[in-house]
């Protein structure tokens, strides 16, 4: 596998063949959500037009859409960011900029 569209494309035809119902994702911030990259990527570009998520509500609601997934495995020793976490299930990332993120994904692996 050469690319993250390649990847993403190939865990759903698997999911699908063995008929997984539920299927679950890790926490989007690769263990460390105070990373400074973090700061330079805005996932809130994922969401449907009108959502007003903080920056991890906006990362946790596009982690459910790429790829999606039902449930997500997070951790954190901190009950605030738990409660914004638990907070983040009302928002939802946009069919539309979803697939066409994968589109640049698929583009940017045929270069």
């Amino acid at each position: 596998m050469d690319s993250s569209e390649e990847v993403l494309d190939e865990a759903e035809r698997l999911t699908a063949e063995l008929g997984a119902g539920d299927r679950w994702g890790m926490a989007p911030f690769a263990g460390n959500p105070n990373d400074p990259v973090w700061s330079k990527a805005d996932a809130g570009v994922f969401l449907e037009p009108g959502q007003s998520a903080s920056r991890i509500q906006a990362r946790l609601a596009a982690a459910f859409a790429l790829p999606a997934v039902s449930r997500i495995a997070v951790g954190t020793s901190s009950p605030q960011h738990l409660d914004e976490l638990a907070a983040a299930v009302r928002y939802t990332a946009s069919v539309g900029v979803v697939a066409e993120y994968r589109e640049l994904l698929r583009a940017g692996a045929g270069r």
